[in-house]
């Protein structure tokens, strides 16, 4: 099983735009480490040693050449420059966003899309004086994808998926 676990790493490393790889600080490397570590070599990434709280078998001093973030995720010491190196890293300081809304999930997009849609079909529907009942269906369309999103409110597809997704027992 282990293996399996690192033969599929090995694959999402080669695939991977950034990796972050995070190592116990208690632990002495292990040889799948080291061959990870050696994986790594001309991508972006950082190592990451938790839990310096409690270890010191590791730490950034025996990585000279490496990116090589100490945290503890117990205490959160490290995390802010653990973010602020990945910021740096993804220029994420440079983006404006003032006041601005991003949606990162793809069924969330598709949603607020088809709101979108529905919205302009009944301002269009206005537009050209069709009755009340024809800019409704329009709206509560726009309204239950919106619901969706904000858990209000859940599609047969959604209900569909889950149950052909995950075991749902009594």
């Amino acid at each position: 099983v282990e293996e399996i676990g690192v033969n599929k790493s090995k694959k999402v490393l080669k695939e991977a735009d950034f990796v972050l790889m995070m190592l116990d600080a208690t632990q002495e490397l292990s040889e799948q480490d080291k061959a990870l570590l050696a994986e790594m070599k001309g991508k972006n990434h950082f190592i990451v040693i938790n839990k310096i709280d409690i270890g010191n078998v590791l730490n950034s001093s025996m990585f000279p050449d490496e990116n090589v973030v100490e945290i503890s995720a117990k205490t959160l010491e490290g995390l802010d420059e653990l973010e602020d190196k990945i910021e740096a890293l993804f220029h994420i300081s440079n983006l404006e966003v003032e006041n601005e809304v991003i949606v990162t999930n793809v069924r969330h997009q598709t949603l607020i899309s088809a709101s979108k849609v529905g919205i302009q079909k009944a301002i269009e529907s206005i537009q050209n004086g069709l009755p009340v009942d024809m800019i409704s269906i329009d709206l509560q369309g726009a309204l239950q994808n919106l619901g969706e999103i904000l858990g209000e409110t859940i599609s047969e597809e959604v209900v569909k998926g889950i149950f052909a997704k995950f075991c749902v027992g009594k």
